[in-house]
């Protein structure tokens, strides 16, 4: 005999499901951070959603954030559990402001400095207005700290994929060498 209801044996299998099976999303606003989780998540079942439309340049993103974007921004917040940013190279990056909306659990990835007492960062060019250039991952070696960056914090929120972020931050090195030595 079946003693619970429907409504309560799915609340009971949501209290016993693991947390994998839950909300998995990385969720990204920017070509360079949509290519870091997609790369560095390859193997695993996290999926990776890049939020903005495709033909909004990053200097558009703001507004699009902030007239079209809101709610779609806070209903995708709701479902993720990292949203990957340039926070420290450009501090106007509108994804966690929008996403966390929807999640105050959300947790920012800083794809451009580390957030650790000792974090790792990258080098940026300033412009002759003073400002930094958006555009520092087109270097290789930024672009293989931002890998390093973004890969360490993903390991740490899923433990249970360490191995396979780990294969693939390799495999995104060695492309990123060859592409260094090319150069």
């Amino acid at each position: 005999m079946f003693l619970f209801s429907r409504g309560y044996f799915i609340v009971f299998l949501l209290a016993i499901a693991p947390q994998t099976l839950l909300a998995n999303d990385i969720l990204t606003a920017t070509p360079v951070t949509y290519l870091l989780a997609s790369q560095l998540m390859l193997g695993t079942p996290i999926t990776t959603t890049y939020l903005p439309p495709k033909r909004y340049g990053i200097e558009r993103l703001s507004h699009w954030f902030f007239r079209k974007g809101k709610n779609s921004a806070a209903q995708a917040g709701e479902k993720a559990t990292v949203a990957i940013t340039l926070n420290a190279l450009w501090p106007q990056d509108p994804l966690f402001i929008f996403t966390r909306q929807g999640n105050i659990k959300l947790i920012e990835i800083d794809a451009s400095q580390a957030i650790s007492p000792s974090g790792k960062g990258i080098a940026t060019v300033q412009s002759t207005s003073g400002k930094a250039s958006l555009y520092a991952w087109l270097n290789p070696n930024n672009l293989g700290m931002m890998v390093s960056i973004v890969s360490d914090d993903l390991q740490r929120v899923w433990l249970e994929h360490v191995k396979v972020i780990e294969k693939n931050q390799q495999d995104f090195m060695v492309n990123i060498r060859l592409l260094i030595n090319q150069q």
